[in-house]
């Protein structure tokens, strides 16, 4: 999807896929990295790094980088998948001169609560967003376009619709937030495996009528500045950028108190929060927002950590000192 995208800033993309078959994988990726003469190797998928670092090793790449974005790897299945996942994190840890985490619960997920002070390779990269663009009038906008009334309610989830975002349980208790304000709304944002799932659920609620779906967006910014409380009860995060979003949008958070998405958000807003399927909790506090009001916030002292260009400056420096002296 994004190999377009990548050409037009002058990249060059090469395809090569990871099949069963991992030796002819390493040897393919071998010989690119040694006839391209690569010194950075950054490979973003979790224990399936393995592979791609131990083939950059072998081809005498200096700096070997293994980049989790979850505290998790998923659901381990099956005596297959489990030996892949055994042997590839294998690799990963022999091979990597270089071990980073979205967040630090990724990687206490990831290696445990002393990673801190286990290994030198470790480091926190956290992820980041450029300051939102909204459209003019995007309140308004966004509004007509979904038939919602100006002065409604909105409850905005925003996110791939998987089992680790909690799909099900947010449209359980927006449902119950909707029986209690007859003005409210409820729009979901977003595409993924469940989606079909929670539309079906969503039909036989009382209140189906206001239950949007908007699907994949990619004006979030003016979305948000149409929402009046972003909900996000996840059952595990790395570093959600959607929470990020919604606090460009001076928007309050309502979620689950799992620590990839309180590093996501000020301290002052983490009494929002509670245990993933802490719906009485939850409820009580949308309706507290909806019916008590919530001034807008946008905590820029805050978000100033997670800017881009703290991300471009970070990786120039570390790449910068490999590329320099190789």
């Amino acid at each position: 999807m994004l190999t377009e995208e990548f050409r037009g800033y002058g990249a060059r993309v090469f395809h090569i896929p990871l099949r069963s078959d991992v030796v002819l994988y390493m040897r393919a990726l071998g010989s690119l990295i040694r006839n391209e003469r690569y010194q950075v190797v950054q490979d973003h998928r979790s224990y399936f790094a393995g592979p791609s670092l131990r083939a950059a090793r072998r081809a005498g790449c200096a700096m070997r980088i293994a980049y989790h974005h979850g505290p998790d790897d998923g659901h381990i299945k099956g005596v297959v998948r489990s030996f892949y996942h055994r042997l590839f994190k294998a690799l990963l840890w022999k091979n990597a001169t270089h071990i980073w985490g979205c967040s630090k619960a990724t990687l206490a997920g990831q290696y445990g609560s002393d990673w801190h002070g286990s290994d030198p390779r470790f480091s926190v990269v956290y992820g980041t967003i450029a300051p939102p663009h909204p459209s003019a009038d995007a309140r308004k906008k966004v509004r007509t376009e979904f038939n919602i009334p100006h002065d409604a309610k909105v409850i905005a989830f925003v996110g791939r619709i998987t089992r680790h975002k909690n799909p099900m349980h947010a449209l359980c208790c927006a449902e119950r937030v909707l029986a209690q304000n007859p003005s409210a709304y409820f729009l979901v944002v977003g595409e993924g495996p469940l989606l079909g799932a929670m539309r079906e659920k969503a039909k036989a609620c009382p209140n189906a009528s206001r239950i949007l779906f908007a699907g994949l967006r990619n004006d979030i910014a003016d979305i948000l500045l149409a929402a009046d409380v972003f909900y996000q009860p996840s059952i595990s995060e790395g570093f959600p950028l959607g929470t990020l979003e919604a606090l460009y949008a001076g928007l309050p958070v309502v979620g689950s108190n799992v620590p990839g998405l309180l590093e996501a958000l000020p301290e002052k807003m983490h009494y929002l929060c509670s245990a993933p399927d802490d719906a009485d909790f939850q409820v009580q506090r949308i309706n507290d927002i909806l019916r008590n009001g919530y001034e807008r916030w946008v905590p820029g002292g805050f978000l100033g950590s997670f800017r881009s260009e703290r991300l471009y400056e970070r990786l120039l420096r570390e790449y910068g000192g490999y590329l320099g002296s190789h």
